[in-house]
């Protein structure tokens, strides 16, 4: 009896000894494999810890794809899209057509660039062709404005040859005309500067022929510039129909001129023969009372 309670506790004490030797199974991981670039397991799901008992698993839902939340405290792999697509929000997205992507940045010519629908940047090489009297700016079917319409738009260049960028963004060289053709005899003289537009020079020379006191133009009636007086025996006669021309030095009197016209009293015009010019004689005369001057020009 004594010898079978001996083997009995020797036995109880092996299995002891075995059950502290044998290590307890290591717990299951919860981490997803590591899977190649692309490839997915849509049936692996990745759990933080253990689900509360309040909350409601997810599966992935129809066109779903990526890592997307499980209602939980995991996500879910929801695989890869299909080839064509892309996984885009965790959606699987079709690419727009070249056509729609244009339509979609509003160009109708040329090249797009920009973010799609599936929020990939991408670049249209061609969104189609302009008409051949346009072309293409900024995505757009531009039509080019005309010679004097590109000079007015430059500053309101009026003169000499331009060079320039367009409303359609294109270089080109345009003449924008020449100014008024002067006579220095006759006045001040307008010349093309070096910002296209036409100058007025004031005249600093009085002509040749000139006598008196003449405006030096431009639009300044009150500076005058001084020229030679007439010889003696010679009237400085305004000519009318240029009276920026300065005086002429003439040798008729005013006297012989109303005498020339047949006017004895009041004011006298008329082309004096002599010196080739229009002029005026504010007074030819005055008539002897109890006569009067007549609109004629004749004491009655």
């Amino acid at each position: 009896m004594l010898l079978k309670s001996k083997v009995f506790c020797i036995c109880l004490i092996g299995i002891a000894i075995y059950s502290g030797c044998v290590s307890s199974p290591e717990p299951t991981s919860t981490i997803p494999p590591t899977l190649p670039l692309g490839v997915v397991d849509a049936g692996f799901q990745v759990e933080a810890s253990l689900p509360d008992a309040s909350c409601q698993l997810l599966s992935c839902a129809t066109n779903q794809c990526g890592l997307v939340p499980d209602g939980c405290t995991g996500v879910l792999n929801c695989g890869s899209c299909s080839i064509g697509e892309t996984c885009f929000n965790n959606q699987c997205c079709s690419s727009s057509t070249d056509v729609d992507f244009c339509a979609t940045l509003q160009k109708v010519c040329g090249v797009a660039t920009g973010v799609d629908n599936c929020g990939t940047l991408r670049t249209v090489q061609n969104c189609g062709l302009c008409p051949s009297t346009q072309s293409c700016f900024n995505g757009q079917c531009c039509s080019p404005e005309s010679d004097a319409e590109f000079c007015a738009a430059a500053n309101g260049q009026n003169c000499g040859s331009l060079t320039a960028f367009d409303n359609c963004g294109v270089e080109r060289t345009v003449n924008c005309g020449t100014c008024q053709v002067d006579n220095p005899a006759l006045g001040p003289v307008h010349t093309c500067g070096p910002n296209n537009t036409c100058s007025c020079i004031p005249r600093t020379v009085c002509p040749a022929t000139a006598c008196g006191n003449i405006p030096v133009g431009c639009g300044d009636a009150t500076t005058l510039l001084a020229c030679p007086a007439c010889p003696t025996g010679e009237t400085c006669t305004v000519n009318q129909d240029l009276p920026t021309a300065g005086g002429k030095c003439c040798t008729t009197s005013d006297a012989a001129f109303c005498a020339s016209l047949n006017i004895a009293c009041g004011p006298a015009s008329g082309t004096d023969a002599a010196c080739g010019i229009k002029r005026t004689v504010v007074n030819c005369g005055a008539c002897t009372a109890p006569t009067i001057c007549n609109a004629l020009g004749k004491c009655q």
